[in-house]
């Protein structure tokens, strides 16, 4: 995986990696910034866990290179839950390589950074798709849409997967 950091016009910092040919781009907070401050801090979910949501961990880009080296052929077609995904770096190089995943975080993660890094690198959604058996493995949506069952509900393409956020709020217990 090949990545980049640049400084965006809106003082973000933007990480671009390409992963199976595609070209991802997420934006991250610059908290090294001293005029920084956290637009969520007052919201109903925030806690130091949700602001931590907004950056990027060394460990992502570890974690890619395992996925491209050892298992992008096992990711294919599966279904995949990625808990805690921040900005979606992870996820969407997964759903690049093949992979539909549903990501999710604190609501105030997922609509300040996660659904907003999905929606700059995805295609539209499809509701449906069928499955059909193919002798190699698809490297375009379009592709991946012949050669795997349903994607996540709101899943949008990216490569030859999909990928879908939603909220989950951790710090509350489930209700039966």
């Amino acid at each position: 995986m090949s990545k980049e950091v640049i400084i965006a016009e809106n003082g973000k910092l933007l990480i671009r990696a390409e992963v199976n040919g595609v070209q991802i781009a997420v934006a991250k907070r610059d908290l090294e910034n001293e005029d920084f401050t956290d637009p969520n801090f007052f919201d109903d979910d925030w806690s130091p866990a949700a602001a931590t949501g907004f950056v990027v961990w060394e460990g992502t880009f570890l974690f890619v290179k395992m996925l491209q080296e050892e298992l992008a052929s096992k990711l294919v077609g599966k279904f995949v839950l990625e808990l805690g995904s921040g900005i979606g770096l992870a996820g969407l190089c997964a759903a690049a390589m093949g992979a539909h995943v549903l990501q999710t975080d604190l609501p105030s993660v997922v609509d300040g950074a996660l659904v907003p890094n999905i929606l700059q690198n995805t295609t539209q959604t499809q509701t449906q798709i069928t499955h059909t058996p193919a002798a190699s493995s698809p490297k375009t949506a379009s592709e991946a849409s012949a050669t795997s069952p349903a994607t996540w509900q709101g899943a949008r393409f990216i490569g030859a997967g999909s990928v879908a956020a939603m909220a989950l709020d951790w710090r509350e217990p489930l209700d039966n």
